[in-house]
């Protein structure tokens, strides 16, 4: 089981700003730490795997359940 450090809760956001909350959360966030992300906009289940592989971080898991996704990424 991985220790999620933060989570942030960005149901009810949508378009770029689910990604830049993401972005500005990780960015305050040290190196190897865990963030829970839960967003509900379609596009950030491409947005925000995006995002991470842009900036060097990894996704360690995605679920998608009743139009909720949920990603752990390492920063």
């Amino acid at each position: 089981m991985v220790k999620i450090d933060k989570t942030l809760d960005v149901r009810g956001l949508a378009g770029p700003r689910t990604s830049a909350l993401t972005i500005q959360t990780l960015e305050a966030m040290h190196d190897g730490q865990v963030l829970r992300v839960i967003a509900d906009d379609r596009k950030s289940r491409n947005a925000i795997p995006l995002m991470c592989e842009t900036c060097g971080h990894r996704i360690l898991e995605l679920k998608q359940e009743a139009g909720t996704v949920t990603f752990t990424i390492q920063k």
